[in-house]
């Protein structure tokens, strides 16, 4: 008990008090002069490493000496009656309460700063296009790639809202203040980022903003060389969704932002098929879908157990599988090469997959393909009931609802996106399609102007949001967004549709055969055909298509417009057949409503 005593006379215990809260201090003003001044991580480090190791000289002093009149001595040369007589122990105690004073303050001041994550907005981030510093120009595609598989990894956190590549890459090279920017986009948060990149060094610098006040959340600059490409991305996720206050569980976060490969030259080739389709949605070139396609194929190729390259894959065989995808027919190989490129690409997939969530999202893709819908859409809810903001899986999810014409199901999950506060990319085409058949002309009108005013660098968008304006009769909305269309690099043959639909629609015979002509010289396949006597009125001819496609054993083409409503698969046999069991035949059948002939 001597030994208690002494340290209290000696101040120890006072100046180990007021030693921890004026640290606490430093180390709160260090953080935010970090961030403000975007000085190296490795001052916050320093100085908390000085802080500890002063903690035990500042113990140590305080033993070893003495306040006084007369300045700091030793303790025992100290006349001890004099010091407690002038109580210097108290004069701590006035710098205690008084650092412990600031210290509430800053507390109070930080809480104001930073309110709790009580709504879905306050966990809403879009990520602007990384700015390319490089003094080559052709490394845009990095700063390209790295954005839009940020964008990748936050969107697979299920509480995390995240813009959509295509909104966010509106705003490339944008002079528009931050709070603009978001209010544009609809979230709360902004992260802003730039990249310089030569043969060996890489330096990444990244800052979350809330939106509201300009306050930084969080920064980092990475210095490091190009082999750290891959820990810095997963690390910029991770710390996001952290700073964003998410609800998943640390492990399974780091899980889901995962590059899933090891292999930098691999997640590079990754990294610039990503760039390239990022491009090809907002400038309407599908010939960028093919060139990533070969990068992904290149990154497969170095490392064979890339999972996600294989999963890009093989969507994009998907979409060449069907030809009324607007990227069909730009690969020129036959359906039994793309289909075994498909095959290939999903069965590596899943072969390589470590997560078993996305692993039953893939084998679902591989059942859809197979054209066993049911299975599929039992995988798809499966998936969902884990990942219930997955945009792509709700998109196919969509289109096995509408071609099993589970149309109320299928109205219901558009309704669900549509009506959500979230961008959700490619999601949204077909939601928008779903209420094409919802007999709600007003909400399908109300749901299509707000899209194309939230996303109007989406020409894919655009292309739908003039067919649902037609559906509903709107002509003079359609005739709006036309000229976006035609100025694009969206496929001719989509164009001349376009055009036909709109005629039809005014009921301009004959700029709508000129039209249909030009539609089936420049389709260069069945189901574009089929389209252009659908809108004209000849439902024979229009039927006749179909037949070849059945005749010819072509089911993944008719399996493809099973999602549309005027297609009615009950007058192929051999498609029917190999459908059988499924419930196909039990659908309500629509008639294009701004048809010619109507």
């Amino acid at each position: 008990m001597s030994f208690i005593r002494e340290l209290k006379r000696r101040n120890v215990f006072r100046v180990g008090m007021a030693y921890a809260v004026i640290g606490w201090l430093v180390l709160q003003l260090s953080d935010i002069l970090i961030s403000l001044l975007d000085l190296p991580d490795w001052i916050g480090r320093a100085a908390i490493f000085l802080l500890v190791v002063g903690f035990p000289l500042a113990l140590i002093f305080a033993w070893a000496f003495e306040l006084t009149p007369e300045g700091i001595k030793l303790d025992k040369k100290v006349d001890r009656a004099v010091v407690e007589s002038r109580q210097y122990g108290r004069k701590l105690d006035y710098v205690i309460i008084g650092a412990l004073v600031l210290a509430l303050g800053y507390f109070l001041w930080e809480r104001q700063q930073i309110p709790a994550p009580s709504t879905t907005l306050d966990r809403s981030v879009a990520v602007l296009p990384f700015v390319n510093l490089s003094s080559d120009v052709e490394q845009e595609w990095f700063a390209d790639g790295l954005t839009e598989e940020i964008i990748n990894s936050l969107a697979r956190a299920p509480d995390l809202q995240v813009t959509s590549s295509t909104s966010s890459f509106a705003f490339k090279d944008s002079s528009e203040d931050i709070r603009s920017i978001s209010e544009s986009l609809g979230v709360a948060h902004i992260l802003e980022g730039s990249v310089r990149r030569s043969t060996e060094t890489l330096r990444i610098a990244v800052q979350l903003i809330r939106a509201s006040d300009g306050f930084n959340l969080w920064s980092a600059t990475y210095d490091r060389t190009n082999e750290d490409v891959i820990a810095i991305q997963e690390d910029i996720a991770i710390e996001i969704a952290n700073a964003l206050k998410t609800a998943i569980d640390p492990e399974a976060l780091a899980a889901m932002v995962s590059a899933g490969t090891h292999s930098v030259p691999a997640y590079e080739a990754y990294l610039k098929g990503l760039a390239l389709g990022v491009n090809a949605v907002i400038s309407g070139d599908a010939s960028l879908f093919l060139e990533a396609e070969g990068e992904f194929a290149r990154a497969v190729t170095i490392d064979p157990e890339f999972s996600t390259a294989h999963s890009e894959r093989a969507f994009f065989w998907l979409s060449q599988l069907y030809e009324n995808s607007p990227t069909s027919g730009i690969s020129g190989l036959t359906i039994d090469e793309m289909e075994k490129l498909f095959y290939d690409s999903i069965d590596q997939a899943i072969q390589h997959e470590d997560d078993v969530v996305v692993r039953t999202r893939y084998r679902a893709r591989r059942a859809w393909i197979d054209m066993d819908f049911r299975q599929a859409r039992q995988l798809y809810n499966e998936y969902l009931d884990l990942r219930p903001d997955d945009d792509g899986a709700m998109t196919d999810q969509l289109i096995v609802l509408g071609s099993l014409a589970l149309r109320d199901q299928a109205i219901k999950l558009a309704l669900e996106v549509l009506d959500s506060d979230m961008e959700l990319g490619r999601v949204k085409l077909l939601a928008l399609r779903a209420m094409f058949y919802a007999k709600d002309p007003d909400a399908l009108v109300s749901h299509a102007r707000t899209l194309i005013d939230r996303d109007p660098e989406d020409i894919y968008l655009s292309y739908q949001a003039h067919q649902a304006f037609l559906w509903a009769m709107d002509v003079d909305a359609a005739r709006d967004v036309l000229p976006k269309i035609l100025s694009s690099k969206y496929p001719e043959a989509n164009k001349a549709l376009a055009q036909l639909r709109q005629a039809c629609a005014e009921e301009r015979k004959s700029d709508a055969l000129r039209f249909h002509a030009e539609a089936i010289e420049k389709s260069g396949r069945l189901s574009r055909t089929w389209l252009a006597h659908k809108i004209i009125g000849e439902d024979e001819k229009a039927n006749d298509v179909l037949r070849q496609y059945d005749e010819q054993g072509n089911f993944h083409n008719l399996a493809g417009i099973l999602q549309y409503g005027t297609f009615d698969p009950t007058i192929l046999p051999n498609f029917m057949a190999r459908l059988a069991g499924q419930g196909i035949e039990d659908r309500e059948i629509f008639d294009v409503p701004f048809r010619c002939n109507r």
